[in-house]
């Protein structure tokens, strides 16, 4: 619903924190960040992940290390 008003209405989507929790396995996590950051960039709505740095959400642990390849995920 909210692509179809935002087309009617020549309308800019955007679709903030969004992420997956990393008690799953970590590439079911990656193909599921692609897949959603695929169909956002596809229907041009600008995102933002949940958070920065946090446990189970950020780019960078609790202890500030990058999670490289969600980071690469995000990027590619």
């Amino acid at each position: 619903m909210p692509l179809k008003k935002a087309r009617q209405y020549n309308l800019s989507l955007y679709c903030g924190e969004w992420g997956r929790y990393v008690f799953k396995p970590e590439s079911s996590r990656l193909k599921w960040y692609e897949d959603v950051k695929a169909c956002l960039e596809k229907n041009n709505i600008a995102w933002a992940i949940w958070d920065y740095k946090g446990k189970e959400f950020g780019i960078v642990n609790k202890d500030r290390n990058p999670r490289e390849k969600l980071i690469k995920a995000l990027l590619d």
